[in-house]
């Protein structure tokens, strides 16, 4: 019973924790195309929203997806 109470614990303060991730105005490049896109803004919630530095209008992903799909190419 001891050890139950010690792991929802430690899983109610993981919960809390939160990291702020700085990647505006960062250039990724698209591992499959080699397309460099601009991240325009990082929001928990919304995600990450980025265009393609070719194209004018705004698109959205997730974190994940950024991180599965492209590669840090330095600040724009």
């Amino acid at each position: 019973m001891k050890w139950f109470l010690i792991i929802l614990v430690i899983i109610l303060i993981i919960d809390q924790i939160q990291v702020n991730i700085d990647i505006a105005g960062t250039i990724w490049v698209e591992k499959s195309t080699s397309r460099p896109i601009y991240v325009i803004s990082y929001d928990r919630e919304d995600g990450i929203i980025y265009s393609y530095t070719d194209e004018s209008f705004e698109r959205h992903m997730s974190l994940i997806d950024l991180i599965k799909n492209f590669k840090y190419n330095g600040t724009g």
